[in-house]
């Protein structure tokens, strides 16, 4: 079982990456067939199946209480409908996949640097060098 586990963790990084990285070539290609939303929604349902899937095949652990579920829900429907409704209903309205991806790749690195700057503990709101190099390599990705 820990050797399932192990090859589980080693694979989440680059399962991630290659579906998250098809994300602005599927709105850019996507849009002239759907409206943002409809095309956003039919996105997710793929995305469940193909959750489900590996749900089954994982077995993870489940969230043990009510507030975890809330939060979990709250994170998901900012970040699904904000985030990405905003990102597929901006390429839909004319801004180019590239332009977009270019500004919301900005984003960890706005959050590391509001971290580091606004954190009441310095220890834990540091970013640490590996974590600012690896960060600037998706910048130059």
């Amino acid at each position: 079982m820990m050797q399932r586990e192990g090859v589980l963790v080693r694979a989440m990084p680059w399962v991630f990456v290659l579906i998250w990285s098809t994300g602005f070539v599927v709105a850019r290609y996507g849009m002239a067939h759907a409206p943002p939303l409809k095309f956003l929604t039919l996105r997710f349902a793929l995305s469940i199946l193909c959750f489900a899937l590996w749900i089954a095949w994982a077995r993870p652990l489940w969230p043990s209480s009510r507030s975890q579920v809330a939060h979990l829900a709250v994170v998901g429907v900012m970040m699904q409908a904000g985030y990405l409704g905003g990102v597929w209903s901006a390429v839909k309205s004319g801004a180019g996949a590239g332009t977009v991806a270019l500004l919301v790749g900005l984003q960890p690195v706005l959050t590391a640097l509001w971290l580091t700057r606004q954190s009441a503990q310095p220890a834990a709101g540091r970013v640490s060098g590996l974590q600012w190099a690896g960060l600037g390599l998706g910048l130059l990705g």
